[in-house]
């Protein structure tokens, strides 16, 4: 049951970030889906913060919130843009 999971670990390769679940399953999601990620810096990327009991992720610096339903349901990210009229 997806509700009863929670990340274990995250981590960074030069195209990908990866997370391991509390069932040890890893999911590898492609920066490129997320432009916020390739124009951080390894700080940035480094700054995340559990919560709703491990099964969410947070980065303060990047305003990315990524939860374990979402590895298994995702959906297109969807960028803030301004509207000027």
């Amino acid at each position: 049951m997806i509700s009863a999971l929670f990340f274990k670990s995250v981590w960074f390769s030069e195209t990908h970030v990866y997370f391991q679940i509390s069932d040890d399953r890893i999911f590898g999601i492609p920066m490129s889906w997320m432009t916020e990620f390739q124009q951080a810096t390894n700080v940035d990327k480094q700054n995340w913060k559990l919560f709703a009991n491990g099964t969410a992720i947070h980065w303060t610096d990047l305003d990315i919130d990524i939860s374990v339903e979402s590895l298994f349901y995702p959906t297109p990210l969807i960028h803030k843009t301004t509207v000027v009229l």
